[in-house]
């Protein structure tokens, strides 16, 4: 079998009749598609680069996980989780043999699809010929060598670093930045943290079960999120540098868990957080906590990077930072947070460019700003990003800072340049590809959108704003039953996330059938939701107007004034038949391409992307000349039910525009 140098992390594979999409993070087979966590991919990926041979646990530990403790059990769970996306059944394996005291063989056929004619499957006899010929059956690839751990260190390496040489700018999406820079930037920041006991005096049976369970439930969690962790006692020296602990109790009619995250060399709470269910929802309790746990030390890691010295003062201003970007309320105060970072550490380029993107943040959004304060504050963003890339010309922060000035200067190709340069980055924050994924979904670039989100949640799982993006960009491309198990995720790692019932209320009225539409209102509404009460008001208006043949418009109309925002509108009249309203709707929009509405690429909008008036209105946005110039074009430009030429239809919109 010829499999010189095969590039495996881009490389779909068929094995035992399955499709194994690498980059895709799916194991497609008979029984529907399973998307699989990036580190039980790249134990597969092993186990391929090794296909017929015995790699001992081991081996497979260290090329994965680097770790010193806690990777057998996960080394277990992602075997366990391989053999049931295959369907490799207890008792009769058919595609990852356990040889016993030794490790695991992969003993399916594999074939890469891209070379599909020109090799031979790898089968059980053809292992044995094989090895009786003495041939070496892993691939002869660069930087691979009999020791899984430095093969994938060594390709990891050469391919980030050939990424950080090519611009992104009309490139193919970020997101095929695959699986061997996503095990680096997981384990990148990786810290040691020791949970420690889930204390309760309660004699609430349910509780009591709670506290007894945390610390397993905390240490898969966080070792899920690519953190080091071990239950305490478990290990002579666990050598942690952070213990988590916590207390349950019962408080009038609600369970709480207050949980502390303490510095274990100086035994300082460094993060704390108080959280609260109804007892018939405490379950959702040991999920919240770790999901919670997980995504404030990884981003608090993240932006400590190399800074090793930081105290523990230092980190509790990185978690609050990291809180204050999570919170819609707290972002006004974000400059607050990294200018006392920056005084800390004032020439330390990451510093420098988290006040630099703050302070264009705020300048760009708060509307309480007068124009020279935001001028001047859009003047110090700059300097200071300026700084920080002059000697750490890879920081993610500094270019965050200058999209957001390149935004408010009404200059997308400079911005989305800016974003896909942060995004590129060698340690990216989820916060920049999410950022970027968001851009090329105002551009109609969905399909990378979701590529760049897929890419996001393998760095951090438990982002709860990025698997809710996630999921609208699922229900976006058609798949509402994807959407709703991502939702479902969300919910179960944060019930109260304010985003949630907002985006799925969306799939459900938009995409949905009405009835259970209205249904799904009338449980936000009981949940006490932040939705306005003139938008609840809207949406079951057009709820009931779409159960019914002909809507009377004039009175949807009247429950969807002007107080209810212009693309809700334009989408709710195109569904509604009425396309007239729905471009008068979205005439309304402010023209700047930093306000550009997302709403042109929804899937309710095919009747008004047809419309003879669609390409005059993407004009008027500055679409028009953004996909001209950077010639990345919309995904329903491959539609071929729109029956033309996108290229062409632009063109004569553009010169139509220029007469005019």
């Amino acid at each position: 079998m010829d499999m010189t140098e095969p590039d495996f992390e881009r490389t779909c594979w068929r094995v035992d009749g399955a499709i194994v999409d690498p980059s895709g993070l799916t194991i497609s087979g008979p029984g529907g598609e399973t998307c699989v966590e990036p580190m039980v991919m790249d134990v597969l990926l092993v186990l391929l680069a090794h296909a017929g041979d015995v790699v001992s646990r081991k081996d497979l530990v260290d090329a994965v996980w680097q770790a010193e403790y806690g990777g057998d059990e996960r080394l277990t769970r992602a075997i366990s989780l391989l053999r049931k996306a295959f369907g490799d059944s207890h008792g009769i394996r058919r595609v990852i043999e356990t040889v016993p005291k030794r490790g695991y063989r992969l003993i399916a056929a594999a074939t890469p699809l891209d070379k599909a004619t020109a090799t031979e499957p790898l089968t059980n006899r053809t292992i044995e010929s094989k090895a009786e010929r003495g041939e070496t059956l892993h691939p002869k690839r660069k930087g691979w060598t009999s020791t899984p751990r430095l093969a994938f260190a060594a390709a990891a390496a050469a391919l980030i670093m050939g990424m950080l040489a090519i611009p992104l700018l009309n490139q193919p999406s970020p997101e095929a930045e695959d699986v061997a820079q996503t095990l680096l930037a997981r384990t990148v920041a990786a810290g040691r943290i020791e949970v420690g006991a889930f204390q309760t005096g309660s004699t609430d049976p349910g509780l009591q079960a709670l506290a007894g369970s945390m610390p397993a439930n905390m240490t898969a969690i966080l070792s899920d999120a690519g953190l080091e962790t071990a239950i305490a006692g478990a290990a002579a020296q666990t050598r942690a540098e952070f213990t988590v602990r916590g207390q349950l109790e019962e408080t009038g009619t609600v369970h709480r868990a207050i949980v502390e995250l303490f510095d274990a060399a100086e035994g300082v709470v460094v993060w704390s957080e108080t959280f609260e269910r109804d007892p018939d929802e405490t379950a959702f309790l040991s999920s919240q906590i770790g999901a919670s746990v997980a995504w404030t030390v990884r981003c608090a890691l993240g932006i400590r990077g190399d800074a090793l010295e930081a105290d523990s003062v230092a980190f509790r201003q990185y978690a609050r930072f990291c809180r204050a970007t999570r919170e819609k309320a707290q972002m006004k105060n974000l400059p607050a947070f990294t200018e006392a970072i920056l005084q800390r550490e004032p020439g330390r380029p990451t510093a420098q460019a988290l006040h630099a993107w703050a302070l264009a943040e705020q300048a760009m959004w708060d509307e309480y700003i007068d124009d020279e304060t935001r001028q001047d504050q859009f003047g110090q963003a700059e300097a200071l990003a300026d700084q920080a890339l002059s000697r750490a010309p890879d920081s993610p922060y500094a270019h965050l800072a200058h999209a957001a000035i390149s935004a408010s200067k009404d200059e997308p190709l400079k911005h989305i340049g800016h974003l896909e340069a942060a995004s590129r980055s060698s340690h990216a924050p989820p916060l920049a590809i999410t950022n970027l994924a968001y851009q090329y979904r105002r551009m109609g670039r969905i399909a990378e959108a979701q590529r760049l989100l897929a890419r996001s949640l393998a760095i951090d799982p438990y982002d709860v704003y990025v698997r809710t993006q996630f999921a609208l960009m699922h229900s976006i491309l058609g798949n509402r039953t994807r959407a709703h198990q991502e939702f479902d995720r969300v919910a179960r790692d944060n019930p109260d996330w304010w985003e949630l019932y907002w985006r799925k209320l969306q799939v459900e009225l938009f995409n949905g059938d009405a009835a259970a539409g209205l249904d799904y209102l009338d449980r936000v509404v009981a949940r006490r939701s932040p939705i306005e009460d003139h938008l609840v008001v809207c949406a079951r208006a057009f709820g009931e107007a779409r159960l019914v043949e002909q809507p009377d418009l004039a009175a949807f109309a009247a429950a969807c004034g002007s107080d209810v925002q212009a693309d809700w509108r334009a989408r709710m009249y195109a569904v509604l038949g009425d396309l007239d309203a729905s471009f008068a709707a979205m005439d309304e929009f402010p023209t700047d391409m930093a306000s550009v509405t997302v709403v042109f690429f929804y899937p309710e909008m095919e009747a008004f992307r047809k419309d003879p008036r669609f390409w005059p209105m993407a004009a008027k946005f500055g679409l028009v000349d953004y996909w001209l110039e950077s010639d990345a074009w919309p995904d329903f430009c491959g539609d071929e039910r729109l029956d033309y030429d996108c290229r062409r239809r632009a063109r004569i919109t553009k010169q139509s525009t220029t007469i005019q």
